[in-house]
């Protein structure tokens, strides 16, 4: 596992660029320590993710309504398409600018973005991102720490993942994560949309 050989053969995984510098957008979440525990409602509500924390960069818009009244409306935010930057976002520019750079060289929108961090021996357990939205975007991690390497599991398929890399996977299909480190692994994660005109 994890070379250029072994990749070339994956269904689920395609890895698109390596050598990105992690240094910069670390820098930016040192000095942003704080938002890591700003907003808990993914690791609270979706026990798959409760050993992650999250910092969100742009959502789903409807998440602005109370969840009272999502729920009296019947709104699943897996189901809304349309998402906006957060007030955190405008602290974090070296990653919402490469992020934005990333959609616009694919030729598709930026959608739903986050920076994760699984903690030491944790686990995202096996899921799949189900909702309208998911159909129709591409999910996409960037390694920011990963000092034991980033296992992420997807339709059969296991890759490790190293600091610098970014990786396209198929987060349609059955997949989880492993951090067999002693330290925080730490990604970016957003979503493309594709122009399919």
């Amino acid at each position: 596992m994890g070379t250029m050989a072994d990749h070339v053969a994956l269904q689920n995984f395609r890895r698109i660029r390596t050598g990105v510098d992690p240094a910069p957008f670390l820098a930016e979440l040192e000095e942003n320590s704080q938002d890591w525990l700003r907003r808990t409602s993914r690791q609270a509500a979706i026990a798959v993710q409760r050993e992650t924390q999250t910092i969100f960069l742009r959502g789903p818009t409807l998440a602005v309504l109370p969840r009272p009244l999502r729920n009296l409306l019947r709104i699943n935010l897996e189901d809304v398409h349309s998402s906006m930057w957060t007030p955190e976002a405008k602290r974090f520019p070296v990653t919402c600018k490469f992020i934005q750079q990333v959609a616009q060289e694919q030729g598709g929108k930026l959608a739903r973005a986050t920076v994760v961090r699984l903690k030491p021996g944790g686990k995202v357990y096996e899921h799949i991102d189900e909702g309208e939205y998911y159909k129709k975007r591409n999910r996409h991690h960037l390694v920011l720490h990963s000092p034991s390497g980033s296992i992420l599991n997807s339709g059969g398929e296991s890759v490790t993942m190293q600091n610098g890399e970014l990786w396209w996977f198929d987060n349609k299909k059955m997949h989880s994560a492993v951090n067999r480190g002693d330290d925080w692994r730490i990604h970016v994660i957003f979503d493309v949309m594709p122009n399919r005109s």
